[in-house]
């Protein structure tokens, strides 16, 4: 009697506890812009960025960041948030090593809901890279490689996840112009 009850006990706790959503980012990758056979712009995945130092970023990359909701429930009011950094060296030494900067851009995202067992790709394209990297031009620096951090927004009862990240190399074409 004293088993049924601890039994009956604990199947009271485990589903009087909702069960919520579980949502996490699955990946994240990076696209660049370039031209298919029939000359039209379409973004493809990237390990690396083919832009040399100018002050016009001619070819832009975005991040794709793949939200899934492992959980039984739909979820609502998602928010995820992000940091754009970079790995600089300068224009005129461009075999150093770089060092990472501090995130330039830091920002966040909704979606509205996600459905269980479902997964979403985010497009994160507003980098702000063209003003961020026209400034570095302009003080004689350029980046090796950007990289994007990544961390859904957490709620009561999450486990605290490390963030993602993923970087994307940048390299320099041509010849260097002033």
């Amino acid at each position: 009697m004293k088993g049924i009850s601890a039994a009956l006990g604990f199947l009271c706790v485990a589903f009087s506890a909702p069960a919520g959503a579980e949502v996490a980012i699955k990946r994240i990758e990076w696209h660049v812009l370039s031209e298919d056979a029939k000359h039209k712009a379409i973004y493809k995945p990237a390990q690396e960025w083919a832009q040399e130092p100018i002050r016009i970023v001619t070819r832009k990359p975005r991040a794709v960041i793949t939200l899934v909701n492992k959980g039984p429930r739909l979820a609502e009011g998602i928010l995820f948030r992000f940091a754009v950094s970079a790995k600089l060296v300068r224009i005129d030494r461009p075999d150093d090593t770089g060092v990472w900067t501090v995130p330039f851009w830091v920002d966040d995202h909704r979606v509205a809901w996600l459905k269980a067992n479902e997964t979403t790709d985010v497009n994160v394209d507003n980098l702000l890279l063209m003003t961020h990297f026209k400034k570095l031009f302009r003080a004689g620096f350029w980046p090796k490689a950007i990289r994007i951090s990544a961390m859904v927004e957490l709620r009561p009862g999450d486990s605290v996840p490390a963030p993602e990240e993923k970087d994307l190399a940048v390299v320099w074409t041509g010849e260097k112009k002033k």
